[in-house]
């Protein structure tokens, strides 16, 4: 997983629930966690880490898993969308931001980082309208 992921939850955490909580996250996991040095934007970074990271903030803060995925994709995504404003704007369904993602940003990720694994997106057409 790149490093940009574990700064934008460092950045949810410390917006949401200010530095003290994530540093009580960060130093409660740190010892388990296969990273030592600081992550940074482009480096790219076991998901285990992050799944670990993840796991003791739904813990610390109380919320469950499926609450705090939400929000922090509510919160990743506007930040992520405004790297490529030509490509992700507004205007644009769901469905081609998926085959933008897909099809475009992340084969592109691919031939900068070319150890990185970039999500898969799928979607099922359930009506023509949807």
């Amino acid at each position: 997983m790149k490093g940009e992921i574990f700064n934008l939850l460092e950045d949810f955490i410390v917006e949401n629930w200010g530095v003290e909580t994530f540093e009580k996250i960060y130093t409660e996991i740190h010892e388990k966690l296969a990273t030592k040095e600081p992550f940074v934007g482009p480096g790219t970074y076991p998901d285990s880490d992050f799944i670990k990271m993840a796991g003791k903030a739904v813990e610390i803060l109380g919320v469950s898993l499926s609450e705090a995925v939400n929000a922090f994709g509510k919160f990743c995504f506007p930040r992520l969308a405004a790297k490529m404003p030509n490509l992700i704007t507004p205007d644009k369904h769901p469905k081609e931001i998926l085959l933008i993602l897909d099809s475009i940003i992340h084969v592109e990720v691919k031939k900068v980082y070319k150890d990185s694994e970039p999500p898969k997106f799928s979607y099922k057409d359930i009506t023509d309208n949807s």
